[in-house]
């Protein structure tokens, strides 16, 4: 759970490092700073911990909206999203190819 919370930290302050915006800086300090008391918390505190640990495998939180997500497209590959461009096959054995 840790490893986690330190990589999704990490990860949000890579996305936003060049915001310029003084309010939403100080509104993501915020919220990197109630993520680290939790961190802190967690060594502690049970319910503190479950709830690291709940954050980590998808339970609650943003991870379990992604997996949501993930599964229901699953469901339905005809409604999945169209290809935006597919590029050409790679020369030799492989022939991998790559669509986004």
């Amino acid at each position: 759970g840790r490893h986690y919370l330190f990589y999704r930290l990490a990860d949000d302050f890579r996305h936003r490092r060049h915001e310029v915006s003084t309010a939403k800086i100080s509104q993501h300090l915020k919220d990197a700073r109630k993520h680290v008391g939790r961190i802190q918390r967690s060594l502690h505190s049970r319910k503190d911990y479950t709830h690291v640990l709940a954050l980590a495998y998808g339970v609650k939180g943003r991870f379990k909206h992604l997996l949501k997500a993930a599964a229901i497209e699953a469901l339905h590959p005809k409604q999945s999203r169209p290809l935006r461009f597919v590029l050409a096959p790679l020369p030799g054995e492989a022939g991998e190819t790559f669509s986004v």
